[in-house]
């Protein structure tokens, strides 16, 4: 059970690199006294559009140069969540799996996550970004090798209904229903 990845690997630091890029060069490109005729075009928003532009143009290349990394792997000698997070050579973080009681996924369609928690509930630090997508899929093999972690899953999206059953009928009369 192991998930590593880089900066240079990982498509989210090239789409940072060209977004940043795309806002850096396309205020140059608009001449306000030609294009700016049916709405004005203030200055500030060319320079904050450009400010934003080099910002994300500069921490992707930063981090594409630097090889930013980031993943996580299962002891399974010592029983330990192995986890690290930033430039090389980056710190290892190890979490006890004694210590885990209970993983916490949250699959809300706009920001799925989940918590590692201890015995009292409390979340215990781990990245996110260090653990294989999809989640429950590593929550369950993780659960699976280590009996004592509970799997608790809280879910915003409705349950799909079964086609193949049929609705009643609003014009039938309730107590025939």
């Amino acid at each position: 059970m192991e998930y590593r990845r880089t900066a240079r690997t990982h498509w989210l630091f090239y789409v940072f690199t060209f977004a940043g890029g795309l806002f850096t060069t396309l205020p140059l490109l608009v001449n306000p006294a030609t294009d700016c005729v049916a709405y004005p075009c203030p200055g500030w928003l060319r320079a904050a559009a450009i400010t934003i532009g080099v910002l994300f143009f500069l921490s992707g290349i930063l981090a594409i140069v630097r090889n930013w990394q980031f993943g996580s792997r299962v002891d399974f000698k010592t029983h330990e969540l192995v986890w690290w997070e930033g430039y090389p050579p980056s710190d290892e973080k190890r979490i006890p799996l004694e210590r885990v009681r209970t993983i916490q996924i949250n699959d809300d369609l706009d920001s799925p996550n989940f918590k590692l928690l201890d015995e009292d509930d409390l979340a215990i630090p781990f990245s996110i970004r260090c653990a294989p997508w999809p989640y429950l899929i590593w929550a369950k093999s993780l659960a699976a090798n280590f009996p004592h972690i509970i799997l608790r899953q809280n879910s915003s999206v409705a349950p799909r209904l079964d086609p193949t059953v049929a609705k009643p009928n609003s014009d039938t009369p309730a107590d025939l229903q």
